[in-house]
């Protein structure tokens, strides 16, 4: 749970000093040996999961206990997909809802604000997995809480639903030099302005004290499996259906990603409807789910190709279990398949130029290839990428490239749109190792490349998983997927390009719909060779049942369908008009996205006094794994909760005025 937490105090701050690191408080030491005292910050998540709908509201509470106002930022991560819709700063008596605007503008009321003496706060987004909370003016002796909400549709993983919350933004390497592909987005090369660049080992744990976390599952049917695999927890049944789960915090927390898996009580195949609005329009969602188990048509013959970051941050046991994959993935190989094995770091290389056919030799030769791997240098992602899509698959092979890395990288941008580029309609599995991968840059390679993606947290099951995931692989159980809506109402459907369906994993395709009534539909793909199709009887009611979240995730999926649009290359001289869309979305919907922000200001200097009454503010609506740097590039990380002392006075950024040294409360 590793949080950078960048507190402007004064100008010419040149020394660092701890004071009771556990409890978190730090302090500034400048040149004259004048002392000021940091912020404290705690994090408490809440989180209601109906079926596969999770309501989230994570509360960030920043405390001053010096003597002068203070002013924090603070960078964390959330879920890459989650639709993050409503914001409120209350400090002390004061309550301030916050209002979405274009982030320009956002910026704007926020820095008056802060220039005023007024307390505001300001939400933006980097990635859309990784935002950054302001706070101006943080009175002295007090405290300032935030409080985000934001809708995120669970996915279904291996048989079961997977709730996660991320603790950590992971290191990144970003190589030097500038965008690497022509036409890359800049913004999502560019990283978090002022974020700190060095060599920084996040802690294994963090303090009980700073973090608590609970959920609450109503399933709707009978829950199954409820367990978390990374994080010790306590849980309390009421009922079949419902659970209650809450973070162990009887001693420190691992800092690691928090996963919930669970099963529910239905295991049917085929697609389930829901739908959420009023006066026959509103939102539908088709959640499609495989069986358990399906009989094999022929296969299309494959070439396998497997790309293994071998960059120094995979070193030890991201490594092993990667390794493991690929030896695993060998095995399943049948006698009309072939394969590639690609390792990069500073630069790429191959076992073989061409594809190998999957021979017994050629097998043995690929598994001493693979073991005598190892991890070292920085991650150039884009040379490993253009040895494998460079050149198209033969005539009838499907071409299935299988990423292994931890993604800790920040120039998405180019990584993204050298894959859209090179689209030789290979199918891209990404693989992630580690507790705090990069997972959006992991969504958005299977996004692009019709795949999915998986994240191997627990090190210690490392080996097993990889087997799991190998098996997994060996084939689609649907693939080409597209649905014939026939005469059904509806429109703006998303994800716009459908991907291939594996065996354990499920699809939820969102639209908008203006019409009651029932309707069939079908869902078409092929199993290998077969076609397959699958009738759908799609009911749109008058009113639907479904809530506000489906809304959100629906709105927030369509945003990722622009967003995807505007990495592409091949949209460049749309991008005025993409990002346009994105704005008036995000406009419309109440939701953070790259270009819009929330933004909360107090309409007074002074927070109300305690003893009087809670005031509500209504706006005016408005439409361990090291950094490296030494590659030419330099490098971050940070968390969704708050980080010990230690490791928080490495990534401080200092200066803003010298009211801090002073206490006057004036600029110079």
């Amino acid at each position: 749970m590793i949080a950078i937490l960048a507190l402007s105090l004064v100008q010419d701050a040149r020394a660092l000093a701890l004071a009771d690191p556990e409890g978190g408080m730090m302090e500034v030491v400048n040149d004259a040996g004048d002392v000021s005292t940091l912020p404290l910050l705690r994090s408490e998540v809440n989180a209601r999961i109906d079926g596969d709908l999770a309501s989230v509201t994570l509360t960030q509470t920043f405390a001053n206990p010096g003597d002068v106002p203070l002013d924090a930022r603070y960078l964390f991560p959330l879920p890459e997909d989650a639709a993050v819709h409503a914001m409120t700063m209350t400090a002390g008596d004061l309550v301030v809802r916050a209002e979405i605007r274009e982030k320009e503008q956002a910026r704007k009321e926020y820095e008056t604000a802060k220039a005023e003496g007024k307390q505001a706060a300001l939400l933006t987004q980097h990635r859309p997995n990784v935002f950054t909370q302001e706070v101006a003016n943080l009175p002295p002796g007090e405290q300032v809480v935030v409080e985000l909400s934001y809708a995120w549709a669970v996915p279904r993983e291996d048989g079961a639903y997977a709730f996660m919350f991320p603790m950590t933004v992971g290191p990144r390497f970003i190589p030097g030099g500038g965008s690497q592909v022509e036409g890359a987005a800049a913004e999502l090369n560019a990283w978090a302005p002022g974020m700190p660049v060095g060599e920084t080992t996040p802690p294994k744990t963090v303090g009980a004290d700073r973090i608590r976390l609970n959920v609450t599952l109503n399933g709707g049917v009978r829950v199954g499996l409820l367990e978390s695999p990374t994080h010790p927890v306590t849980m309390r049944a009421d009922g079949p259906r419902v659970r209650h789960v809450s973070l162990d915090t009887s001693a420190d927390v691992p800092n690691d990603d928090f996963i919930l898996r669970y099963r529910l009580g239905h295991d049917d195949v085929g697609v389930g409807v829901m739908t959420e609005g009023e006066g026959g329009e509103g939102t539908v969602s088709l959640l499609i789910e495989p069986p358990q188990a399906i009989e094999r048509s022929a296969q299309v013959p494959r070439e396998m190709v497997f790309l293994l970051d071998t960059s120094c941050s995979m070193k030890g046991k991201p490594m092993d279990a990667s390794k493991r994959f690929m030896l695993r993935a060998l095995d399943t190989l049948g006698e009309q398949d072939s394969f590639r094995i690609i390792r990069f770091s500073d630069d790429a290389s191959a076992l073989s130029d061409e594809p190998l056919p999957a021979t017994g030799g050629n097998i043995v030769r690929g598994k001493e290839y693979v073991r005598e791997l190892s991890g070292n240098g920085g991650t150039q992602m884009t040379r490993g990428i253009t040895a494998a899509l460079s050149t198209p698959p033969r005539a009838g092979v499907m071409r299935t490239v299988v990423f292994l890395t931890d993604g800790y990288i920040g120039n998405e941008g180019d990584i993204i749109a050298l894959v859209e580029k090179l689209d030789s309609d290979a199918r891209l599995f990404a693989l992630g190792i580690g507790g705090s991968v990069n997972r959006y840059l992991l969504t958005e390679l299977a996004r692009v490349g019709r795949g999915t993606a998986r994240v191997v947290t627990e090190m210690d099951k490392a080996e097993a998983e990889a087997d799991r995931l190998a098996e997994r692989l060996a084939a689609p159980v649907m693939a080409d997927l597209v649905i014939d809506w026939g005469d059904a109402p509806v429109r703006l459907a998303t994800p716009e390009r459908l991907p291939d369906l594996f065996l354990g994993d499920s699809l939820r395709v969102l639209a908008r719909y203006d019409g009651v009534g029932t309707f069939p539909i079908t869902l078409r793909g092929r199993n290998g060779s077969a076609p397959v199709e699958i009738p759908v009887t799609l009911e749109l009611p008058q009113r639907g049942e479904g809530g506000e979240a489906l809304r959100l995730v629906w709105a927030r999926y369509q945003i990722e369908d622009l967003m995807q649009q505007y990495t592409s290359p091949a949209n460049a001289d749309r991008r005025e008009q993409l990002q346009s869309e994105v704005t008036a979305m995000g406009l419309e919907h109440g939701l953070v996205t790259q270009w819009t922000a929330f933004v909360a200001v107090a309409d007074e200097k002074a927070v109300a006094s305690n003893d009087g009454p809670k005031r509500q503010v209504e706006l005016p609506s408005r439409s361990g794994n090291p950094v490296r740097t030494n590659y030419g590039g330099g490098s971050f990380s940070g968390s969704a909760s708050p980080e010990p002392a230690g490791w928080a006075a490495i990534l401080l950024l200092l200066g803003l005025g010298r009211r801090a040294l002073r206490g006057s409360g004036e600029e110079d």
